[in-house]
């Protein structure tokens, strides 16, 4: 609050344009030191506040966040080697996934204005993306911002190509989306009969995405499995079987598509059960991923360790006051 005030005084009508990568990690739910470096960086970018006052007002942890993010260092250093050969999340030092989280939000922001403009010098930035800021989102399991990254990259590196994609899928929303109300619909009543608490929300495939894999399996983008999403939440592992099993009772499922990943996680720790079902006659034949897993898996997979964290401070924060 008080970096957040800080910038309103320095920055005044300009505010909102600062405000990008701080307001994108809060909702990534980072922790507040990461939100007050977001919200610091641009200040000292723009030389409106000095270290030293910087460290007087918001102390040692967020200014050497900042510090270390406006320094020179590469990316790929902050995970102690290589990008291709990274190490397991769990074992990185605190002070570094901070740093990544923070450095893929400025990113982030930084891609975005760049993508609102009409120009074509971006490729570099778009390009290092790709291959540093997607693959860590991706490791950190930060699954919305990495369509945001990837989306934004598309968008700077083949504006045509990306332009063209939107205006080719748009006629099929309406089926898209009568698809999606079905088996949401289905699925909501069949947790309901049974008792089960679970929610059911739903996501669109990014337009990234969906280019790479029409360019991989040589189709239209009709023919991709997962264009349509819906994930079913439930308090546990039981939960999540029980709930598989009565949606194939329900939905026709598409022979091939199952994946156990609660079992067999992959190797940035997500975890889910996967299917693929057609909804149920009148409506055409077209298939919907669905993704079955515990509100723990969710929180993880939807907003990686920033979350993570915060889940295991509050969680602190409670033990001790009891």
């Amino acid at each position: 609050l008080k970096a957040h005030h800080l910038a309103a005084e320095r920055f005044g009508p300009a505010l909102s344009d600062h405000l990008v990568a701080a307001d994108t990690l809060l909702r990534q739910h980072a922790d507040h030191v990461v939100v007050t470096a977001a919200l610091l960086v641009p200040l000292r970018r723009h030389g409106c506040i000095e270290h030293d006052q910087m460290f007087s007002l918001f102390g040692e942890t967020p200014t050497t966040l900042t510090d270390k993010v406006l320094s020179a260092g590469s990316l790929c250093g902050d995970l102690h080697g290589s990008c291709d050969s990274p190490s397991p999340v769990e074992t990185i030092a605190d002070d570094r996934v901070r740093t990544l989280i923070l450095r893929i939000g400025l990113r982030l922001a930084e891609l975005e204005v760049a993508a609102s403009q009409q120009g074509n010098g971006h490729r570099d930035l778009a390009e290092q993306t790709l291959k540093l800021h997607v693959a860590l989102a991706g490791r950190l399991g930060m699954g919305r911002l990495r369509t945001r990254l990837e989306d934004n990259c598309f968008r700077l590196l083949e504006p045509s190509v990306y332009d063209e994609l939107a205006c080719s899928t748009a006629p099929t929303q309406s089926v898209d989306s009568a698809c999606f109300q079905q088996a949401n619909h289905g699925i909501r009543r069949l947790l309901e009969r049974h008792r089960m608490g679970g929610t059911v929300c739903g996501r669109t495939k990014g337009l990234y995405s969906l280019h790479r894999k029409i360019l991989q399996r040589g189709c239209s983008a009709q023919d991709i499995m997962d264009r349509i999403g819906l994930r079913v939440i439930v308090s546990s592992v039981e939960e999540c079987y029980t709930a598989l099993g009565l949606v194939h009772s329900r939905f026709q499922p598409v022979p091939g598509t199952f994946d156990d990943y609660i079992r067999r996680p992959k190797g940035n720790g997500y975890q889910s059960l996967h299917t693929c079902i057609y909804p149920a006659p009148p409506l055409p034949h077209v298939p919907v991923e669905l993704q079955i897993r515990t509100q723990s898996m969710h929180r993880d997979a939807e907003y990686g360790v920033a979350a993570h964290w915060l889940y295991k401070q509050s969680k602190a924060s409670r033990e001790m006051t009891h």
